[in-house]
């Protein structure tokens, strides 16, 4: 059984080209990643980043009254360092200030005034139980966490693949299923291996995600609670954030295993595998077609 499992994969990977499909599949991710307007948008520059990190390795983490006093403390060199930048502001535009100047002193008061606060006042007035912490890298990917067209496309040429692979070598099929074993062994290695080719390219997804959001963010407190992420706050249940992105992970795999079922058994139904493609990939668009009109019904 594990042999036919393995001559199941190496059909996909290698005769098939599913291994390359990968490779290509994985480039593109963490480019449109790389590339995404949550990621260009949120960029920090040095300067910034250093200002960031110091905060939240002095005050990250769950809030307490000891850190809630020091950073309100710490306000009255906000409010300065505000009333600093506006008063820069003012120049600039009545031509006092050279541009050059009003760069230097806004890239050093920038992150004082803005990010940090706004993280802690979230934390401590909004987050139902938040943390403080750098929520930039967590926050993206969660903002990716969308269907993915690509991703469903690969799904479903697995599943068409790996159920096609006997197809045009005649008599084979046939030969087969003569066997003692051979008819429900090879289903049954066809479904592990569409189980195993799930789980790969689920992984190949989330890698790509991490690796590009981790060009330009650091991944910090990942036990903290999924509300200390803003756009989360509204979330109902009590998970860390790891835990939610595996709940995320387990999902999608299901949602990744039952595409290529639907293929599979198109593709057998048919003996045809672009026939199981195109009648998949219709009738999945027809469903978010469903879902979308249903939506918009109720808004």
């Amino acid at each position: 059984m594990i042999r036919c499992i393995g001559y199941e994969l190496y059909k996909f990977m290698v005769q098939k080209k599913g291994i390359l499909v990968f490779v290509v599949y994985f480039i593109f991710k963490i480019i449109s990643v790389v590339t995404s307007p949550g990621v260009q948008h949120n960029k920090e520059n040095i300067r910034q980043k250093m200002y960031m990190d110091i905060y939240y390795s002095r005050w990250g983490g769950e809030l307490d009254s000891q850190k809630n006093s020091e950073i309100e403390n710490m306000l009255v060199q906000i409010q300065n360092a505000q009333n600093k930048y506006d008063d820069m502001m003012s120049k600039k535009v009545n031509g006092e200030l050279l541009t050059e100047e009003y760069m230097e002193v806004t890239n050093e008061t920038f992150p004082l005034i803005q990010q940090f606060y706004k993280s802690y006042s979230y934390c401590k007035n909004e987050s139902n139980g938040g943390w403080l912490i750098k929520a930039n890298a967590w926050q993206i990917l969660f903002g990716l966490q969308k269907i993915d067209y690509v991703l469903t496309i690969i799904a479903i040429l697995a599943g068409t693949m790996i159920f096609s692979s006997e197809f045009g070598y005649r008599g084979l099929e046939e030969i087969i299923k003569t066997t003692h074993y051979g008819k429900n062994y090879i289903l049954l290695s066809k479904i592990v291996c569409l189980i195993i080719v799930s789980f790969l390219v689920e992984m190949i997804s989330v890698v790509a995600e991490f690796t590009g959001v981790a060009v330009f963010f650091d991944f910090t407190f990942a036990n903290a609670p999924i509300r200390s992420v803003p756009s989360m706050k509204n979330f109902k249940y009590d998970l860390t954030i790891v835990g939610a992105f595996v709940i995320l992970f387990l999902v999608r795999l299901f949602a990744l295993f039952y595409l290529e079922i639907i293929a599979a058994f198109l593709t057998e139904l048919t003996k045809k595998s672009y026939l199981g493609f195109v009648l998949t990939f219709f009738s999945i668009l027809l469903l978010f077609f469903i879902i979308l009109r249903k939506r918009a019904k109720n808004a």
